[in-house]
């Protein structure tokens, strides 16, 4: 089943977050999605931008509960296996060729601040509400770290991953999350539109140039790997996830 629609209009190609009832939450399908739709996408000298949305309240509430309770019971290599999934889909959105213009809007929580840290221009909706909570679960945002480190800089990191507190958009926009607040997605399509100006070629390469700037990223990765599979064995972390899981389940 589909969790991620996929329109190509002229030479934008609109991926849409397609999971409205769960708040478009990640589950492993729509990760293995995205990867697959980024890795077909850059390879299409039709497509000059790309543009991300989603559909219904939320643009993404975070993890999948079902994923996170997977992910609770497996084993070390389990967990390890399941952020590389994570890691290596929001590395193929990354490094697309094309821009990749996000807007953004309702509520964006854990993984999807990760998605908002690899996109090269985001929009976000002047109501949204954010967080890094996984400290609230006894965990770290160690699998999206560091995207969102080289986005918004250590000192930022630091408290917004420590604090886990909500933020608001005029917060995200402070810190380097989002390039535009905006009233409605009318203005992110707007800029959208603006963009096809621009020569896409010089566009690409001007993306290209700046990823080169950015060292180490394959070693940090692998770091961060490594501390979540960590944190996910703490007693801390067991009883945190296992209350939060038990809160969402319906009576």
């Amino acid at each position: 089943m589909s969790v991620i629609d996929l329109q190509i209009n002229g030479r934008i190609a609109e991926i849409t977050l397609a999971r409205a009832d769960k708040r478009n939450a990640m589950s492993a399908d729509m990760m293995d999605q995205l990867h697959a739709m980024a890795h077909d996408l850059s390879g299409n000298d039709q497509i000059d931008l790309i543009y991300l949305h989603g559909a219904g309240p939320a643009f993404c509430a975070g993890a999948d509960l079902e994923w996170m309770q997977a992910q609770q019971s497996a084993d070390r290599t389990g967990k390890m296996a399941e952020a590389k999934r994570l890691s290596n889909m929001l590395r193929a959105l990354r490094d697309m060729r094309q821009p990749l213009v996000t807007y953004a809007h309702g509520a964006v929580f854990g993984g999807g601040l990760g998605l908002l840290a690899i996109s090269d221009i985001v929009y976000l909706h002047k109501d949204t509400k954010l967080s890094f909570s996984e400290t609230k679960l006894g965990l770290i945002p160690a699998t999206i770290g560091p995207f969102v480190v080289r986005k918004i800089g250590t000192s930022l990191a630091r408290h917004m991953f420590i604090s886990a507190e909500i933020f608001d958009a005029e917060r995200a926009h402070f810190a380097g999350l989002a390039h535009h607040m905006v009233e409605d997605e009318g203005q992110a399509r707007a800029g959208l539109e603006q963009l096809q100006n621009n020569g896409p070629a010089a566009m690409a390469a001007a993306k290209s140039f700046v990823s080169r700037l950015e060292e180490d990223l394959e070693r940090d990765i692998e770091h961060s790997i490594e501390q979540l599979a960590d944190i996910w064995e703490s007693a801390e972390a067991q009883d945190r996830i296992a209350a939060f899981l038990n809160k969402g389940k319906k009576p």
